[in-house]
Formats: structure tokens, sequence, C-alpha cells
């Protein structure tokens, strides 16, 4: 099993989104990768669901199902989040580590 986890980077940039929210910043005024970063933090924090999977697939799949309406997940939406959480890998801001039962 894997799970999705910050790197220090990711937890560095997530601790300056979140002192922006409590100066009441709105999350819909964040640029393009604070939002990703604020986003893979609630998943690493399971806001959508267990953060334990086998495959991103899977793992992005079950997440959207919580976060959104069934008629909303799409299999393009599904590629474009699986994209973007591998783009935050590329740039350190997040990983998936092999976890033990």
């Amino acid at each position: 099993m894997k799970k999705l986890q910050l790197t220090q980077l990711g937890e560095e940039k997530l601790n300056k989104i979140n002192d922006l929210i409590l100066q009441d910043v709105d999350y819909y005024d964040l640029s393009k990768e604070e939002k990703l970063v604020a986003d893979i933090g609630m998943y690493v924090d399971e806001a959508y669901g267990e953060n334990k999977f086998n495959t991103l697939e899977e793992f992005i799949e079950e997440a959207m199902s919580v976060e959104f309406v069934p008629e909303y997940i799409t299999e393009n939406r599904i590629k474009r989040r699986i994209n973007k959480i591998k783009k935050s890998i590329k740039e350190n801001n997040c990983e998936i580590v092999e976890i033990e039962e």
C-alpha cells in the first residue's frame, strides 16, 4: 500500500497558505499552485477519505467521489487531477511513499 504525503517544502508552503487563510484570504483568491498544495494537504489529512491506496488513480477517484457529485466526475477530470498531483510531485511538494499494512 501507498500514501500521499507532503515533503518538507510542501509543509512549508501549506503553513504559509494556512496563515493566509487565517488572515481571511479566501481559498479562491489563492494561486493555482497554492490551491493545489492546499488540496494535497486535505488529501494527506484524509479530508476526502483514507490516505491509503494501491494506485494514484484509485486514490483520486475515491477522493473525488467524496468531494464532488457523481455527475461532475469524469475520466478527464480524474486524469487532470492525477496530472496535477504528478506535477506537484515533480515540484517536490509531495511524494508517494510505501506503507506497511
